[in-house]
C-alpha cells in the first residue's frame, strides 16, 4: 500500500463514503488537493495542453484512460 492520501474531490468523496469502506481505508482519501500528489480526476479537467502543463509541473502526471461502449438494444 502506498500510504499516501489521495485526492478524489468532493463528489467522489461522497459516493466513497456511501460505500461504507472501513475507516483505515477511508482515511487516505481527501477532498484537499494540497494534502496529496496523488490526484484522481476526471479526463475533461485534463482537457487543455495549457492545464496539463500546469498540473505536470506540479505533479508527476500518468493517464489511465477508460473507454466505455454504448449499444443500443
Amino acid at each position: 500500500m502506498l500510504q499516501k492520501k489521495i485526492y478524489v474531490g468532493a463528489a467522489k468523496l461522497q459516493i466513497l463514503k456511501h460505500l461504507e469502506l472501513p475507516q483505515e481505508i477511508m482515511h487516505w482519501f481527501t477532498a484537499n488537493e494540497a494534502e496529496s500528489h496523488i490526484h484522481v480526476v476526471p479526463m475533461w479537467t485534463l482537457a487543455s495542453f495549457k492545464r496539463m502543463k500546469y498540473l505536470s509541473n506540479q505533479y508527476a502526471v500518468s493517464l489511465c484512460i477508460l473507454s466505455y461502449a454504448f449499444i443500443r438494444l
